[in-house]
């Protein structure tokens, strides 16, 4: 089947979304791409406020507690992952996949 996407953004979370919906992930895993789908998501709302603060955009939403509801753990986990991927991204391919296995 053939699917299209709006951007590269929409690639990359689809991407996301087919990963954590793998049943076999093991703990590293998730919160990796618990954190790659929340950085991709507060870097949209960057944008989002400032078009809210011009009056011209939808009102502000903490993507750390709507996603804390979806994977059904704190916002605060949420948060931390963000930050576990961002550490993992600065690692090599091959020292990335060795941490995440």
């Amino acid at each position: 089947m053939l699917k299209t996407f709006d951007g590269i953004e929409a690639v990359k979370e689809y991407m996301i979304d087919l990963q954590i919906g793998r049943r076999n992930l093991t703990l590293e895993e998730e919160s990796y791409y618990r954190g790659l789908k929340y950085n991709a998501q507060k870097g949209k709302r960057g944008i989002a406020l400032q078009l809210a603060q011009e009056g011209r955009g939808e009102e502000a939403v903490n993507i750390a507690e709507n996603l804390a509801e979806q994977f059904n753990v704190t916002s605060r986990t949420i948060k931390n992952d963000g930050k576990y991927a961002q550490g993992l991204n600065k690692l090599s391919t091959e020292l990335r996949n060795e941490v995440l296995q």
